[in-house]
């Protein structure tokens, strides 16, 4: 794979900033890992000739060819579009990126017209206060049918949906608004996906056992990826239900804990809890962002659980890769997981509760006046989520005492996974709707919020120039007059000495290059004094805006000076 610069694909540009992708092969977050795999299945399975990368830097845009160079054909170009050079994302045709902060990339796109390009997000993390600002954002910014927030279960739309409506609810009453308010950008369904396994490594599954001591009779339950009481599950119910479901079977009982903890002080947490109320567990600790590890660990596994009771959890990356690896799952009744699990058939699921809508508005409201933080806040809501811990302990046991059970479930798993969550499957159906928006974009006339005389492109970003449009004496104008202060050549040299200084240098980028600045100079000088539209006319169309802003630096050096024209009276 070969790097350019400015050389788009027709299809699509991946917004890129390190924060959002990670060069893991698991973890540290799902979000991240979601928006990585994501580029490196598109760039694999649809093969493009070419694929963008819209970033800020040089070393961002290697980042991200480095990411998807594995899973790309040798032929396929990578090419960079800076931040300031939008413009040409309008020939690639649809900018992703994995967040749901698109309406500001759609205020940015306006001043190109919104038909410029589509945007295409992703829900996640939705209880997050800047996440909800984003779809609240959604609903007053100028998106189109032809932009998309993709949503990765119908749990994740329906939650999105309820606050959507609700700020709708407000503006509709606030502004005593006729008729019902519409959302532009649509909300697809695409689930996440997960890379399939022809088998499980069962050489490294046995040496792992071994390993930590666990006989071939003893059941070694399994919990991979982030570890987190606040924003991923709390421990408690799943330590409970495998004590009591060892003291139930009698069977020797191990859990796996492979992944990765916010805090050593987090980690010594959990240890501290199993010991405290699950003494029959043996408790080991596995790096689940090594490769090898992990490929031993579901090789090694009876049975996978998560109890998630967290409004954070977005993608389940983590369960779909366990059933990818033909493990039973037990898991949480609560959100999606009820959206890849049949009961009984392919994974047990245990009954959550919820406590009654309003029962817990109070946590928001400390939320909103920053006297919770996002992670204690969804963490002490996840509090009030109950998880049956006697259902829970005998789902465990079910399994523990029926490998045939237990084999059935993780082969009806893989075969979920296989048939509904496989990267060619949601590679495709990102290009139908990539497909579908573009002829939208093309073809319909119905435009949300086009851009008329009358509005700005991004009001709550306004020109400066117009803002304080008064603060000045007097405003540039094509009749404003200009003269030298000094000759020509006592200028330029006034301008060698002050262009390298660090005071000058923050407007060299939107001026005009040095040699025409000098050109500038010289052209005032033979015309004496001169109307600015005596000197546009000597410059290229495309340098009209550096001419102008370059005679308003000019003359804050001191090099020029301008005058408003002296006004006739009329007889």
């Amino acid at each position: 794979m070969s790097t350019t610069e400015n050389q788009p694909s027709n299809e699509l540009a991946f917004f890129y900033h390190p924060s959002m992708y990670t060069a893991s092969t698991f973890g540290p977050t799902g979000n991240q890992q979601y928006a990585t795999s994501f580029a490196q299945a598109f760039v694999n399975v649809s093969a493009p000739n070419a694929i963008t990368c819209f970033a800020q830097t040089e070393p961002m845009f290697h980042e991200f060819a480095e990411l998807i160079k594995p899973y790309a054909r040798q032929e396929t170009k990578c090419s960079w579009i800076r931040l300031q050079e939008y413009a040409k994302l309008s020939s690639v045709g649809a900018l992703f990126n994995p967040s749901p902060a698109i309406a500001k990339l759609a205020w940015q796109r306006r001043h190109l017209g919104n038909r410029a390009y589509s945007l295409i997000g992703v829900a996640h993390s939705l209880p997050h206060h800047l996440v909800q600002d984003a779809l609240a954002e959604l609903v007053i910014g100028p998106l189109e049918p032809w932009d998309a927030l993709v949503c990765p279960w119908e749990s994740t739309k329906k939650a999105a949906i309820r606050e959507l409506a609700a700020y709708g609810s407000y503006l509709k009453e606030r502004f005593d608004i006729p008729g019902d308010i519409k959302l532009g950008a649509q909300l697809p369904v695409i689930h996440p996906f997960v890379r399939i396994p022809e088998k499980n490594d069962e050489l490294a599954g046995k040496e792992l056992r071994e390993t930590l001591k666990v006989e071939d009779s003893d059941i070694l339950v399994l919990s991979a990826g982030r570890f987190s009481p606040l924003t991923k599950a709390n421990p408690l119910p799943m330590l409970l239900a495998l004590q009591r479901s060892a003291t139930e079977t009698g069977t020797p009982t191990h859990l796996a804990l492979a992944g990765w903890f916010e805090s050593e002080a987090v980690k010594n947490q959990y240890l501290q809890s199993a010991k405290e109320i699950a003494p029959l567990v043996a408790v080991h600790v596995l790096n689940g962002q090594d490769a090898k590890t992990m490929n031993a660990a579901w090789a090694a596994a009876d049975i996978y659980t998560e109890l998630n009771d967290n409004t954070q959890e977005s993608f389940g990356l983590s369960i779909l890769e366990a059933m990818a690896h033909a493990l039973p799952v037990v898991l949480s009744d609560w959100g999606f997981h009820r959206e890849i699990v049949e009961q009984g058939k392919n994974g047990l699921l245990v009954p959550t509760t919820g406590p009654l809508p309003g029962l817990t508005d109070d946590f928001a409201l400390l939320s909103s006046l920053s006297l919770l933080d996002h992670q204690n806040h969804v963490g002490l809501a996840s509090q009030f989520i109950a998880t049956s811990v006697s259902d829970c302990a005998q789902a465990y046991s079910s399994l523990a005492k029926d490998k045939n059970k237990r084999l059935e479930l993780g082969q009806n798993a893989k075969a979920t996974v296989s048939a509904k969550f496989g990267g060619n499957l949601i590679v495709a159906q990102h290009q139908y709707l990539l497909g579908e928006l573009a002829k939208i974009r093309k073809s319909t006339e119905v435009e949300f919020a086009p851009l008329t005389q009358s509005t700005t492109a991004y009001p709550t970003r306004l020109d400066t120039a117009v803002m304080f449009a008064e603060f000045a004496t007097n405003t540039l104008t094509p009749s404003s007059l200009l003269s030298l202060d000094d000759t020509a050549e006592a200028a330029i040299a006034s301008l060698a000495a002050i262009e390298p200084l660090a005071f000058a240098a923050t407007a060299k980028p939107v001026l005009l290059p040095l040699e025409e600045l000098k050109k500038l100079l010289t052209l005032i000088e033979e015309k004496n004094t001169c109307a600015i539209s005596d000197v546009t006319i000597k410059f290229n169309s495309d340098q009209g805006r550096a001419l102008l802003l370059s005679i308003l630096w000019l003359s804050k050096m001191g090099l020029i000076s301008i005058k408003v024209p002296a006004l006739v009276a009329s007889k």
